[in-house]
């Protein structure tokens, strides 16, 4: 008997492997085996079975990993799909779905039956079991959940019925409701509703630290039947927490993107919060974006109940309003807050000072609200003491060694980079002529500074990459700010993505303008969504106010923002998209090119770019009939914005095409070249991103 094995890391086609007779009772499909590849060994999917003798001689298969399949028929299939969309090889495409540890046996503990309700328990405390839920036919959702739950407004009632009335195909929404509307509470009316119908639901949330809020106050709801998946978990409790959903214990999966791809039965609804945020994209290949996905693996399943795609934010992204307003997605709105508290009043003022982050005007406001009981929080979306080192002679700036960025000055004395993790230790000197350096600009922990010197004896934290590298400060941190501990949260766009906290009444937005200055067309979409939601957090349960300030005259994303003008601010956005031929009025495909010498990168990159456009067959050519590639433009090649990156050098170029399917057929002629060698680009390292969310 033999067995096609698939192996990820970018090797393409599948490979044939005698299976020993020991091992025969214990493989199974879609399972992970360990098997000798070259001389190595490595881990490998089964993809399929045969009992035809291979004409060549074929290597054993050493040992199983996982004890069961773990993956499931709908699973692969979708996998199929990924490595089609997104220019990987299936093994990368599987390997998604895999969590790091094994996969327990599925067939422990009995299933539950798909006409049951389904397997789980409601709890009426977060550490103690309640009873049973009763069966689907008794009551409605809002018996089960007693004091737990606010009601619903007049806003979330009908928004919870628009999607839930006549649901029986594939329903496609966007909830658009401003900061404080109660998204979550309309959330967990639809999942209350689809888990009664045994059906399975996926919550996706942007931020690790988010689900820890969500968790605090829907666990003791939800109970056992909620399963947990995201990075922080060790890969023992990511496996266990896995082997629940494939068992169908967990029946309702909260997580960050990943989370996409967990094996849960009867999959009918998955929710996109924060939909606008650019960390549902994949960093790396396979470059998938969760909202596609999410949409992908629905749109293949059939159920009796109907499928929901719900994605949600007081800012959606371009592409998704656009796509709302085309009616591919049906949009709902809040437009009232739940508490029935009105919008922050909001103050918009220039104010550019060298070495000072708090105006006085921000200075004052702090201590009036300080003086009132109630909390503060300070945005600033850079980490570090000071930006960066520059020499007082000859200009020069401290450079990362591996990467084209700067060094960031910590307050321990160390430079910094952000982006590799080299760290040195800051002497003041130039390297280049040996004169004294000074420090520029601030970060975060400039405001510590500042606070101390301002509101001495005053309790204050700060949440950034830095301080929430421990697994249990950003929780900890949230129940401080919650029980009043702390007076003043400051910190990056960690601290403006969606916590509830009822005691914070003003917030201050430092240099609000900082990220319309990077090479990046998104930049004054996101620069929008970083102030209209760090805004959104004041003043939930009592009356806010925000302060914006900005080290230039206020852009008009800045100004849309202050005012809470989303459709303003889209229709000036797009009206610029159109006319520069940007998403969402065409479609990206870069193709980033990586290696330690320069010329090789720069050899590639040119290599590629001819075989795009030249020959009779080229993709440019005007002998090539097709009126789809004759649609395409190409871009570059030309070096990246960030042209280093750990050591390595970067090149890119760009298809620009009003729709995918041109941009797919050449990435897959391209991809076809690569294997076949007839395009050989040595020791360059090729990646293909479709639809990227940034172009550094």
């Amino acid at each position: 008997m033999f067995a096609d094995l698939v192996f990820s890391g970018g090797i393409p086609g599948s490979f044939t492997y005698a299976i020993p007779d020991s091992l025969r009772s214990s493989v199974f499909l879609y399972q992970r085996v360990i098997a000798p590849f070259g001389e190595e060994t490595l881990q490998g999917v089964i993809v399929s079975f045969s009992d035809t003798t291979p004409l060549h001689k074929v290597r054993d298969i050493l040992k199983i990993f996982d004890r069961e399949p773990a993956l499931t028929a709908e699973q692969v299939d979708l996998a199929k799909e990924i490595s089609r969309i997104y220019f990987c090889t299936l093994a990368d495409a599987l390997a998604l779905f895999f969590p790091p540890g094994k996969i327990q046996k599925v067939t422990e503990g009995a299933l539950p039956p798909r006409d049951s309700a389904f397997a789980g328990k409601f709890r009426g405390e977060a550490e103690q079991g309640g009873g049973a839920l009763p069966p689907r036919n008794e009551g409605s959702a809002g018996n089960f959940r007693g004091s737990e739950l606010p009601p619903l407004t007049e806003e979330q009632e009908q928004a919870v019925h628009s999607m839930l009335q006549g649901n029986s195909e594939f329903d496609k929404f966007l909830l658009f409701g401003v900061t404080g509307s109660g998204k979550t509470r309309v959330y967990t009316e639809i999942i209350f509703h689809m888990l009664k119908k045994d059906a399975g639901v996926i919550f996706l949330l942007p931020e690790i630290a988010l689900s820890y809020q969500f968790l605090q106050n829907l666990k003791p709801v939800f109970g056992s039947t909620m399963a947990i998946l995201h990075s922080r978990l060790t890969p023992r409790q990511r496996s266990e927490e896995y082997s629940r959903i494939l068992r169908g214990e967990a029946r309702l999966v909260v997580g960050t993107r990943s989370a996409v791809f967990a094996p849960v039965q009867n999959l009918s609804v998955i929710i996109l919060d924060e939909e606008h945020d650019s960390s549902y994209k994949e960093n790396r290949m396979p470059y998938y974006h969760a909202r596609s996905v999410a949409w992908m693996r629905l749109n293949k399943m059939g159920h009796f109940h109907g499928r929901i795609l719900l994605l949600g934010s007081a800012s959606p992204s371009l592409e998704s309003y656009a796509l709302a307003r085309s009616g591919f997605y049906q949009m709902l709105r809040l437009n009232r807050r739940a508490t029935g508290m009105n919008l922050p009043q909001t103050y918009l003022h220039t104010y550019n000072v060298p070495n000072s982050l708090l105006s006085p005007f921000l200075r004052n406001k702090m201590k009036e609200h300080l003086a009132r009981g109630k909390q503060v929080l300070l945005l600033l979306n850079r980490r570090g003491y000071k930006n960066y080192a520059v020499c007082r002679e000859c200009s020069t700036v401290a450079m990362c060694p591996h990467c084209s960025v700067s060094l960031t000055y910590h307050k321990n004395g160390e430079l910094k980079c952000h982006l590799c993790g080299h760290t040195e230790m800051y002497t003041g000197i130039c390297a280049s002529c040996h004169s004294r350096q000074t420090l520029v600009g601030a970060g975060t922990q400039k405001i510590e500074d500042e606070l101390d010197n301002f509101f001495p004896g005053i309790e204050y934290a700060r949440l950034d990459q830095d301080s929430a590298r421990e697994p249990d400060f950003t929780p900890e941190l949230l129940k401080a700010m919650q029980s009043g501990k702390v007076n003043i949260l400051f910190g990056t766009q960690m601290v403006a993505k969606g916590f509830d906290l009822p005691g914070v009444t003003l917030v201050g937005i430092i240099q609000a303008d900082s990220a319309l200055y990077f090479s990046d067309f998104r930049g004054a979409e996101k620069t929008f969504q970083l102030v209209l939601q760090a805004s959104g957090r004041a003043g939930r349960h009592s009356e806010g106010e925000v302060v914006i300030q900005t080290e230039n005259a206020p852009h008009y994303s800045v100004r849309y923002a202050a005012s809470s003008d989303y459709e303003s601010f889209a229709a000036s956005e797009l009206s610029l998209r159109e006319e520069f031929q940007y998403p969402p009025y065409r479609r990206f495909l870069r193709i980033l090119f990586r290696a330690s010498q320069e010329s090789d990168v720069i050899r590639a990159a040119e290599a590629v770019a001819l075989f795009l456009r030249g020959g009779d067959d080229g993709l440019f050519s005007p002998a090539v009939p097709s009126e789809r590639e004759r649609e395409m433009e190409l871009i570059g090649p030309a070096p990246a914005p960030l042209a280093k990156a750990s050591s390595e050098y970067r090149w890119h170029l760009l298809l620009r095409s009003k729709r995918s399917e041109p941009l797919r057929e050449a990435a897959a002629r391209l991809m076809a070249a690569v294997e076949s060698r007839e395009l050989r680009l040595h020791s360059v390292k090729m990646f293909l991103d479709p639809d990227p969310v940034d172009l550094m």
